[in-house]
Formats: C-alpha cells, structure tokens, sequence
C-alpha cells in the first residue's frame, strides 16, 4: 500500500496536486493513514492501545519540528484515533542515531514503527521483520530495500516515498540542456 500523495482528495471531491500540499498538511494527512493498514490487518479485537513507535527527524527543542509531530498527533484525532484509549503514540527523535532510535522504540514494546526518512526506515527494517513499519518520506525504496516493489512492498514494510525527489536531477538535466552550455540552473 505505497499512498502517493498526488492521488489525496480533500473534502470538496476536487483533486489536490502535491504541490498545493503542505508540509504540515501532508504530515497530519499522514497521521490517519500511517495507522489504518496494520490496524485493519489485525483480526482479533486489540487487547488494549496500539503502540505506535513514532521516530521524527529534527529535535524536541526545535518549535517547527514539534509542529510536525503534533500535526501528526491532530491527524490521528482526525481519523477518531484517541490517544490513551485506541493508540499510545511513543515518540522518539532519530538525532544522530537512527539505529538507536529504532532499538529504544522497540524496547518500549511497539507494535507499529513509523520511521521518518530514509535512514531511520532502514534501521527499522534491519531490526524487525514482523513489526509493521508505515515509513515516511524515503527517496527510493526499492533501491533501499524496503519494499520488493511500488506496487506490491511485501513482507512488514510499506510506506510514502519521496518520487519527485528522484526526478529532481532529470530536471537539472534537462534544463541544462535546454540552456546555453555557461548558463547556471537554479533549482529550488
């Protein structure tokens, strides 16, 4: 269940283009959805809360990366998900470590990890092959191996990609081809 975001449908039925989605948008988008594929999985009623093992990148003392995981937090409201009673959301930041991260929220006994970026993804993927992870925001990962395929990630791991960041260089490219062979590209 690889989600792209160029397919979200806000309320009105109209189709959002990706650029017209926020960062924070998008995280608290990402919030209700990162839990629906293991939660509808399960077939046996849950004995209590769902621990989802959340690893942020940035820090807690930074406000703009605090707003990212209380978008999260809201997102999670927003599918009727209460903290305390459906989840407990177990937040740990990645820092320089994202192995240590992922170990910490394993021993904090999560059933769902939900890894943000490339590296944190590929710690959680080395260190569990049974808990689900929903990662967010990873460049390729097929190249990475956490999924055998876009359409089909297999086994524990599915997830958002960050697509256009591989087209990023074909857009250099090609802009530089359409340029004058002195003339400097500015990408944003």
């Amino acid at each position: 269940m690889l989600a792209n975001p160029l397919s979200c449908h806000p309320g009105e039925g109209r189709r959002m283009q990706f650029h017209q989605l926020k960062r924070r948008e998008f995280i608290t988008l990402v919030g209700g959805a990162a839990i629906a594929w293991p939660l509808a999985g399960r077939a046996q009623p849950a004995k209590g809360p769902i621990r989802l093992g959340f690893l942020p990148i940035g820090s807690p003392s930074n406000a703009y990366d605090r707003s990212l995981v209380e978008a999260f937090q809201r997102g999670l409201r927003e599918v009727g998900l209460i903290e305390g009673r459906d989840i407990v959301l177990d937040v740990v930041w990645i820092g320089d470590d994202p192995d240590q991260a992922v170990s910490e929220v394993l021993r904090r006994g999560a059933d769902v990890l939900i890894p943000c970026g490339s590296s944190a993804s590929v710690a959680a993927k080395r260190q569990t092959s049974t808990i689900p992870i929903v990662f967010l925001s990873v460049g390729d990962p097929m190249a990475m191996g956490l999924v055998e395929s876009l359409s089909r990630p297999g086994h524990n791991a599915t997830g958002f990609s960050d697509i256009l960041a591989e087209l990023s260089g074909k857009l250099v490219d090609l802009a530089r081809e359409l340029s004058k062979p002195q003339t400097t590209v500015d990408y944003l």
